[in-house]
């Protein structure tokens, strides 16, 4: 058998689905980001706080790196993560054992179960063979440029009700606006700089993770 290109462009792989039949756990969906020029460990500090706090679910998105430093970082990852999803690196997710992560651009589908950005209520029903969708931006961000200004709550609830899979809503998510996104019926939701900001309130990361 020809092995799998480290890539998630293009690849379709033939190694048997990781964790069949699971189930993307509900409430805040952890993202862990490889910022340039740090060490692994700062990462690896990241994903420890998340599961800390109860956080079942972390996605790593290393945006730019060595398939290599993915592949090291993510085997850091999954001996303490419940469910690790990995970004863009099929061929990692497939390696290890754990779930990817795919772009509108990126496919065919993998042979292991994976989630798909969408960004319009076109894109949310045809997520063919996907465990989950991402859907947003849902308010303003600055952390990840999409080319889709935001999405606003009801149109995240318009892709909740014609999603066959679950969705999970993400896009500047913050305390501030969470019951208007669970409001929605969002499976999960991935407050990024909204969850980082608030490291030591404690009140406003229980309301973050409530499932």
């Amino acid at each position: 058998m020809e092995s799998a290109q480290p890539t998630g462009r293009g690849v379709c792989l033939s190694a048997p689905p990781a964790e069949v039949g699971r189930v993307l756990p509900r409430g805040l969906y952890g993202m862990v980001d490889v910022l340039p020029g740090e060490g692994l460990a700062a990462a690896i500090e990241r994903a420890r706080f998340l599961i800390d706090n109860g956080v079942e679910a972390v996605q790593l998105r290393a945006k730019g790196a060595a398939v290599e430093r993915v592949s090291e970082l993510a085997e850091a990852l999954v001996r303490f993560v419940p469910l690790l999803i990995v970004n863009d690196h099929p061929a990692v997710a497939a390696q290890i054992g754990v779930w990817a992560h795919l772009g509108q651009e990126d496919g065919p589908a993998v042979a292991v179960p994976f989630g798909r950005s969408t960004h319009t209520l076109e894109q949310a029903k045809n997520a063919a063979g996907a465990a989950y969708i991402g859907f947003g931006p849902v308010f303003q961000t600055r952390t990840k440029e999409t080319g889709y200004s935001p999405r606003g709550s009801g149109l995240l609830l318009a892709a909740v009700r014609c999603s066959p899979v679950p969705v999970v809503a993400i896009g500047g998510i913050t305390a501030g606006n969470i019951d208007e996104v669970r409001a929605t019926g969002a499976h999960a939701w991935a407050p990024i700089s909204g969850f980082w900001s608030l490291r030591e309130d404690a009140l406003a990361l229980r309301r973050l993770l409530a499932r």
